[in-house]
């Protein structure tokens, strides 16, 4: 069933009235400023990058930007735009199925958001 009313803006509209920040792994690509990959981005331009040497096993650096060319199709409007406008935060569904350390990455910086 077709919903006309379902979107971008009603499903905005209604994460904020209900205080809601969104957190949505996709497949995307995410960078740093040092243009090092990330496990993902937040609404505050903080990017998460992945650091097997530290005792948090991440690093958080300024400046965290979508790499568009790695999305599919429309998910950079769909979800990533989406969930930063909430407040919330895009991840690396391709890192994160990496597992191992990585997912221990992610979890210590999805806390964070």
């Amino acid at each position: 069933i077709l919903d006309a009313s379902l979107n971008r803006t009603n499903i905005l509209d209604l994460l904020t009235t209900e205080d809601i920040n969104l957190n949505a792994a996709i497949s995307e690509g995410f960078k740093g400023m040092s243009n090092l990959p990330a496990l993902g981005i937040d609404s505050f331009e903080k990017a998460y990058i992945y650091d097997p040497l530290s005792p948090q096993l991440y690093r958080t650096l300024f400046q965290g930007r979508p790499i568009k060319d790695t999305a599919y199709s429309t998910t950079n409007e769909d979800y990533t735009e989406l969930a930063l406008l909430s407040g919330g935060a895009a991840w690396n569904l391709e890192l994160l199925r990496r597992g191992e350390t990585v997912a221990g990455a992610f979890t210590e910086a999805f806390v964070q958001v």
